[in-house]
């Protein structure tokens, strides 16, 4: 026998759905339940609503709903709300509240107020519309979320008030940001909404040297996940740089991975920092280099020398006779000297030479990658020249010189020790000089002065030769110029270099005498050049002219004869004076370069960049063409600052018409910097060294006009045949 469930044998159709059930299902709902007809009177209501709203059966049947939950002034609204849905359903305006649930204010029979969730919806019944209004009291839910808010109002003036900002990114990209606190206007100047609504303002305002290592930090922390923990530089809006802590965590957000972090503002601490290294290496009275530093940088310059130099250079120097000057005048005005020794020995040096106060009255100065002691005797040269003029102490003219020990060597220990020795060596042999260390002080003299009196006995036509260095076009590679450099063929000494030289040209005054046979015979070999090559007629010419030559006042004169002779043309001939004999004799040397500019020759500012020159020399001199100093060529392929001064000169160059030649190019990659960013012509030994005019007519044979490298690569398929 088949057991059967008893309720499986009612239908629910058969059930007798009276007032009695309907009254208790109504009681049933936690809710309030309110029964009403289409103009909104009440025609019944449950116990819950009894109890939420005070009112007794007989109290509130037949009221209007709007008793309860509207204000008394929305009673018509209500109506008219009640009547179109009748008609026509759910309307838009005062109707709205018909159909979904909205929240309201609910009235006890008490007057008191309270907040409520109401949704009324029609009862679909045969007879006049009923609809039915459940009330439910929200007063907890308001709390909670009173209590959401008033936290997160507490966090958000938490995090609004600490000393840092917050942000919160995406984690697309570096600078998806989706929040930002306040703070980052007063640090960088920017409003929240400009810095949430610009994805890249963050990546534009990175420092230039920063910006490679913090966005590659951020990346790395977006794939990975690891933390975020750097400090970098980041630029205001009104131009200031701030340095910045940036700590961050990728967390989940709703799910979604996002960086969570802080900028603080770390500045005054990088900077005490900073000053804290400064002083630790550096001199308090003058600051320049202290002895620690000094050598270090030594260590460094050695550790870091190419081969085929002869080191490093130091320059030992003491002050003549300083202890007078603190007897005389008080240690306050032996300070002041000192700290206007530093300043003119700091200017009168390349950038890239360190100079050091190791205490007292003695400094020192370090030349990196010396090719040869010539190098280091220009610097002393430098040396004592700057402090020829009189320091201004306290109101008073004061006259100092120095003596100078220079060493060269690859032993660091050594170098300080050589350069003391020959500056007391200086010393000995009168003051306000220069004296080279060699291991036997007194053979070194006699050689010298040897050499001396060899230079001027010497036959220019029987002992100097010229060799020629390509100037190259950067886009071309053809050969559009050379530079004449004077060799001495010595009989017994061998080809010597113009550093070994020179400068005792310069001293004895022969450098004139040997300047003006440099011109005449540069300027009949490159004339010959040019008619005998086809393709070679716009080849044009530097020569290097000294300071001396300007001055003997017959330099116009050596120019027009030397053009006379040979038949090249004023514009084909560019005359390099170095950027430090301009700025020191701009005056005196102003009308006799302007005079020559008038013969339609062209003047070169030479190793332009170390630190003499300024925009009014630029603007008062004749200078068509602008030479790059080596040493900031040779940086290219190590110091990141360098392409920048480089585009800064291509730039000053071509806001002044003047052109551009670099100097010291020695391989692919400052090669193509260099053309990078803009410079159009250059020289040095990727191109081809100094070469005999042998050499370089072979090269000018063989097509160098139209393409130097393949000249090259023709010439010496023939020496290999050969």
């Amino acid at each position: 026998m088949n057991k059967r469930n008893p309720l499986a044998a009612t239908s629910t159709a058969s059930l007798d759905f009276g007032p009695a059930h309907t009254q208790a299902i109504l009681d049933a709902a936690l809710d309030s339940v309110v029964i009403i007809d289409h103009n909104g009177l009440v025609l019944e209501f449950n116990q819950a609503a009894q109890a939420t709203f005070g009112y007794s059966r007989e109290e509130i049947v037949g009221r209007e709903l709007a008793d309860l939950v509207v204000p008394p002034e929305y009673r018509e609204a209500h109506r008219r709300a009640l009547a179109r849905w009748t008609e026509e359903g759910p309307q838009p305006g005062a109707g709205a509240l018909l159909g979904r649930r909205i929240d309201v204010e609910a009235m006890r029979s008490d007057g008191s107020v309270f907040p409520a969730e109401l949704a009324i919806g029609r009862v679909d019944v045969p007879g006049p519309p009923v609809f039915t209004a459940s009330i439910r009291d929200i007063s907890d839910r308001r709390d909670a979320e009173a209590r959401v808010r008033s936290t997160e109002l507490r966090y958000r003036m938490l995090v609004e008030r600490l000393p840092l900002s917050v942000y919160i990114d995406r984690l697309d990209e570096v600078s998806s940001n989706v929040y930002t606190s306040p703070q980052i206007e007063s640090l960088l100047g920017y409003s929240v909404d400009e810095w949430v609504e610009n994805r890249e303002l963050f990546v534009e305002l990175l420092h230039p040297e920063d910006r490679e290592r913090v966005l590659a930090a951020h990346q790395r922390t977006h794939a990975t996940g690891e933390p975020l923990l750097i400090e970098y530089r980041l630029r205001t809006r009104d131009g200031r740089v701030v340095w910045v802590q940036d700590e961050a965590r990728v967390v989940s957000d709703d799910g979604e991975p996002v960086l969570q972090g802080y900028l603080l503002d770390v500045t005054a601490r990088m900077e005490a920092e900073e000053q804290l290294r400064h002083q630790a290496f550096h001199d308090a009275l003058t600051g320049l280099a202290n002895r620690a530093l000094f050598a270090d940088r030594v260590e460094h310059a050695l550790v870091l020398r190419k081969e085929g130099t002869r080191g490093v250079a130091v320059l030992f120097l003491d002050l003549d006779d300083f202890k007078a000057v603190n007897d005389s005048l008080g240690h306050v005005a032996g300070d002041a000297l000192l700290r206007g020794v530093g300043a003119r020995l700091r200017d009168a040096q390349s950038p890239s030479h360190t100079v050091a106060r190791l205490g007292g009255d003695e400094f020192a100065i370090l030349i990196e990658e010396v090719a040869g002691v010539a190098t280091a005797v220009d610097a002393a040269e430098r040396l004592v020249a700057a402090l020829q003029a009189p320091f201004d102490v306290e109101g008073r003219e004061v006259f100092v010189t120095a003596s100078v020990g220079i060493a060269l060597g690859t032993v660091a220990d050594e170098l300080l020790r050589s350069a003391d020795v020959a500056m007391y060596r200086a010393k000995a042999a009168g003051k306000a000089q220069y004296v080279v260390y060699a291991p036997n002080m007194g053979e070194e003299l006699v050689g010298r002065l040897e050499l001396v009196a060899e230079l001027r006995r010497a036959r220019f036509d029987d002992e100097f030769v010229l060799h020629y260095q390509p100037v190259v076009d950067l886009e071309s590679g053809a050969l559009v110029g050379v530079e004449a450099l004077v060799r001495w063929a010595h009989p017994t000494r061998g080809l010597l270099e113009p550093a070994a030289f020179i400068p005792l040209a310069e001293e004895t005054g022969k450098i004139v005498e040997l300047g003006r046979w440099v011109l005449h015979e540069a300027c009949r070999q490159v004339a010959a050049w040019r008619s005998e090559n086809p393709g070679a007629e716009a080849l044009s010419l530097n020569v290097n002219v000294s300071t001396r030559q300007v001055r003997h006042g017959v330099l116009v004169e050596d120019v027009e004869s030397a053009l006379a002779e040979s038949g090249l043309p004023p514009d084909a001939l560019t005359l390099e004076l170095t950027e430090s004999v301009l700025a020191r004799r701009h005056e005196e040397l102003r009308s006799v370069l302007e005079e020559v500019a008038g013969l339609g020759v062209r003047l070169a500012l030479d190793d332009f960049g170390t630190g003499y020159s300024s925009l009014s020399l630029l603007q008062d001199l004749p200078v068509h063409t602008l030479k790059v100093d080596r040493s900031f060529v040779t940086e290219l392929d190590n110091d990141r600052s360098r392409p920048g001064f480089v585009r800064a000169i291509v730039d000053l160059a071509e806001t002044l018409d003047i052109s551009l030649v670099a100097e010291g190019m020695e391989t692919l990659a400052q090669t193509t910097e260099l053309r990078r960013l803009g410079c159009r012509a250059g020289q040095g030994f990727h191109f081809a060294p100094p070469l005999d005019p042998v050499e370089l007519r072979e090269l000018l044979s063989a097509g160098a006009c139209r393409s130097l490298e393949n000249a090259l690569t023709r010439r010496g398929s023939r020496a290999a045949a050969a």
